[in-house]
């Protein structure tokens, strides 16, 4: 006899390997939530081949945004921008996401305007990165007027753009870092390259620094060997030596000197942002117009106490693996060998 309980289905239990579809609103949902965040949605393989494509035209295309299919994005950003997007690229493989970056595109009637580029890939997706495009406004001033054409900002445009990078990092809430950039040799050593490898180094170091600060928009040449550069904080000074040291070593460059950086998070809310602001571009420009690293002007030897409310994480290297370099905060700056820890400069 059959009872009575043994006619009731009942419901099978979920099985770790069964996987929850989501339904047509909660894609729905995810679908609003990207569009309200970006004019152009784009999905391309590692290397830029645009698989698919949704949303506004942007300029870039007369036809449908679909027929963008097959093409390579590299194709519709300007020619000073495209290595620094293939960098953003590369970023997105290694980091799993990018905050929006400035990026120049040049439309199908040649006129050229700028946009945010953001980005990220999924682990479901392998070999997929999944794109935004916001429109942006043109450049409003100089500075963003250099960076729109593709170049790092110069040592004047830097001090402008550094103060108000600072005041927004506070008022947003940012984990901003502002890292100076000693390549030590730099000159001489693409002098002494051929003229195709020295262009692939110089171009390699600016998309790189423009790829890994603030908006695309917040790196800036110092001096012949000096940079700026205003980032999120997870970058630290090791990463951008390690970057820089592959793109010297890839076309067979030899820095006779090191590679040092100097860091510090502009986060720090134990002085006013103004007057952090006003002592970090006085620490920037005296780094600027020191002479050498084996011989620092006097106002970069005491900069930093104008920075007392936080920490410097100092670092340094060199181009070549079989040398190692540490370099403390104004001590001993001409050392170039020696094994230890980065060196703290507290007040």
């Amino acid at each position: 006899m059959q009872l009575a309980h043994d006619s009731i289905r009942r419901p099978v239990p979920q099985t770790s390997t069964q996987v929850r579809r989501p339904s047509h609103r909660e894609r729905d949902r995810f679908v609003g939530f990207a569009f309200a965040a970006a004019d152009l949605l784009i999905e391309t393989d590692a290397k830029g081949t645009i698989l698919f494509s949704a949303g506004a035209r942007c300029r870039l295309t007369e036809g449908d945004v679909a027929g963008l299919v097959g093409s390579s994005l590299l194709d519709v950003v300007a020619p000073n921008d495209r290595k620094y997007v293939t960098v953003l690229f590369k970023r997105i493989q290694d980091k799993g996401r990018i905050k929006p970056a400035r990026v120049v595109f040049q439309g199908c009637d040649g006129n050229r305007f700028p946009a945010l580029l953001g980005g990220c890939r999924l682990d479901s997706c392998p070999g997929s990165l999944f794109l935004t495009v916001l429109l942006a406004s043109g450049p409003r001033n100089t500075n963003e007027a250099l960076a729109a054409a593709g170049q790092l900002l110069d040592g004047n445009a830097f001090s402008h753009i550094l103060e108000d990078r600072i005041l927004k990092a506070r008022e947003k809430g940012l984990d901003n870092a502002l890292t100076l950039l000693l390549i030590d040799g730099l000159q001489s050593m693409v002098d002494a390259l051929p003229e195709g490898a020295a262009s692939e180094v110089m171009q390699g170091i600016e998309a790189y620094l423009r790829a890994i600060s603030a908006n695309g928009d917040s790196a800036g040449q110092l001096a012949t060997d000096r940079y700026g550069i205003v980032h999120a904080s997870d970058i630290d000074g090791q990463e951008v030596q390690d970057h820089i040291t592959q793109i010297i070593q890839s076309v067979g460059g030899e820095l006779p000197g090191g590679i040092r950086t100097w860091s510090l998070d502009v986060s720090d809310e134990r002085l006013d942002p103004a007057d952090a602001a006003r002592a970090l571009v006085y620490t920037v420009q005296a780094f600027a117009s020191a002479r050498a690293a084996s011989s620092p002007s006097p106002a970069w030897r005491t900069a930093p106490s104008a920075c007392c409310p936080t920490r410097w994480t100092a670092s340094a290297g060199c181009a070549r693996p079989s040398r190692s370099a540490t370099s403390s905060w104004f001590t001993s700056p001409s050392s170039t060998s020696g094994r230890g820890p980065s060196t703290i400069w507290r007040r």
